[in-house]
């Protein structure tokens, strides 16, 4: 019997119907390929900060075609996404990041629309600039 993740029925999807809307969210409309490449580039991000199968990954996202992204990207590399309110005060993060991931925070500035953070095994955030 075959098993699949999340990622991996997306990119199934993605083969069989390649040019077939897969989101829209205001002006932003992607297809199953343009999601499936945006997962893939966030898969590259989190293997070059060193996240692996069964690291966890926070998404401290809104409800966003970034979000979607982020989450089949760490499908994609076996690591486990989970939430992150965005509405978390700076005090409940701090407590987050320092005391349950104790790790450095190492922003990481990218050209374009987006301006991504990536802490190795810990959160992804996506933040609009």
């Amino acid at each position: 019997m075959s098993t699949y993740n999340f990622s991996d029925l997306l990119q199934i999807v993605a083969d069989t119907v390649p040019d077939r809307t897969a989101l829209v969210h205001g002006a932003v409309e992607l297809t199953y390929t343009e999601l499936s490449q945006f997962a893939d580039r966030i898969a590259r991000v989190l293997v070059a900060k060193g996240v692996g199968a069964n690291d966890n990954v926070g998404l401290q996202l809104t409800n966003s075609p970034e979000y979607l992204a982020a989450f089949f990207g760490a499908c994609r590399i076996g690591a486990v996404p989970f939430n992150v309110n965005y509405r978390y005060s700076s005090a409940e993060l701090s407590y987050l990041y320092e005391v349950n991931f104790q790790t450095t925070l190492r922003p990481r500035a990218n050209k374009g629309p987006l301006q991504r953070f990536c802490w190795k095994s810990a959160v992804l955030a996506l933040v609009k600039t």
